[in-house]
């Protein structure tokens, strides 16, 4: 079942890069109105024209940045006020306008940058 729903989600990821939508007015923002978007391994993170950063697909190891490590098969607002996002193989990254970027989900070779391993659900800032 997991790796059907990796292969759905994975092919709905290329189907966005391709040919971008969102999920409606009332879920993110205005159609047209999405400035940046990275894909990950399976999820994907979009900054919004205002500064919303939204993110879904694949949650394993809370790349999504919302708290959870629930799947997300629309868009969830993670944070506001973002400047740049790249999504990794199962972690994300952001730099906020104040300059602090911000780090979270797998993190099993310390690629999140906090000193430590282990995944973590939980955002964290630094400035940089």
């Amino acid at each position: 079942m997991k790796k059907r729903l990796l292969s759905v989600l994975c092919a709905l990821t290329l189907i966005l890069a391709l040919f971008p939508v969102t999920a409606g007015a009332s879920d993110m923002g205005k159609a047209g109105q999405t400035n940046t978007v990275s894909a990950g391994y399976i999820h994907t993170v979009a900054i919004e024209a205002d500064g919303t950063l939204w993110a879904w697909g694949d949650n394993e190891c809370g790349e999504l940045g919302d708290g959870t490590t629930e799947d997300r098969l629309f868009p969830v607002q993670v944070m506001k006020n973002v400047a740049a996002v790249s999504a990794g193989i199962g972690y994300t990254m952001a730099i906020k306008t104040d300059g602090t970027l911000w780090a979270w989900g797998r993190n099993d070779w310390g690629q999140l940058g906090n000193g430590g391993v282990g995944n973590d659900k939980a955002r964290e800032g630094r400035t940089i």
